[in-house]
């Protein structure tokens, strides 16, 4: 294995790591947005518009707003962007995406003649010195090792394939259930993992540095 080899497929974690921090820092904005105070009037004003929509139409039931005065009431006003409904979706999709990007560095892949492949014997070499520069003590590791566990799980068995188990189908009569990533999601601090993307990025490049320089 060369220097090119190792490098060329640090630079991949590298890469990695950068995206899913953007994606990360979409994911608390959006968050963020969701929870602002005038998303929750924005919303309560556009409640009140479509009510006062539907009294206009043929079809106005008391009490009732079908899918298509909806769709009627978009296209005749529109709607700003992004409304809270969006900024969940972005928070998830984001979140999901950026998931997806830190797991590379724990997935396999394929070597060429600029990357080595990466094998757990690969990552057993060279992610313990990285992640010793970034995590000063045990109880910090087993920390990162849980969360890493759960990115996996949400990453190999909900996102990048449908794992029955894991997601929880079940039949109950006429209707079928299914949860989704955000049952583990949502118990994960975005915060925590957000503040050691950068130093892992940084020891990263700095590991690949030393590579080059020794040899």
């Amino acid at each position: 294995m060369t220097e090119n080899n190792i490098t060329g497929r640090l630079m991949l974690w590298e890469t990695a790591i950068s995206e899913s921090q953007s994606l990360l820092k979409l994911a608390l904005r959006a968050n963020c947005g969701a929870n602002q105070n005038w998303q929750k009037q924005e919303q309560k004003e556009y409640q009140n518009k479509l009510k006062k929509f539907t009294k206009t139409r043929d079809d106005y039931q008391e009490d009732t707003i079908n899918i298509s005065q909806i769709k009627d009431y978009y296209e005749k006003y529109g709607r700003p962007f992004p409304y809270l409904a969006e900024c969940f979706a972005i928070h998830n999709a984001c979140l999901n995406l950026a998931i997806i990007y830190f797991c590379q560095i724990y997935t396999t892949g394929n070597q060429n003649k600029h990357a080595s492949e990466n094998t757990k014997q690969f990552r057993n070499e060279h992610l313990p010195i990285i992640l010793g520069r970034v995590f000063s003590n045990k109880e910090e590791m087993i920390k990162y090792e849980a969360l890493v566990g759960k990115l996996n799980k949400v990453r190999n068995k909900m996102i990048g394939h449908a794992d029955a188990d894991a997601l929880n189908i079940q039949h109950k009569g006429i209707v079928t259930t299914i949860g989704g990533p955000q049952n583990i999601t949502r118990d994960i601090d975005l915060e925590h993992w957000l503040a050691f993307m950068e130093p892992l990025r940084i020891a990263i490049l700095e590991y690949m540095n030393e590579i080059k320089k020794h040899n």
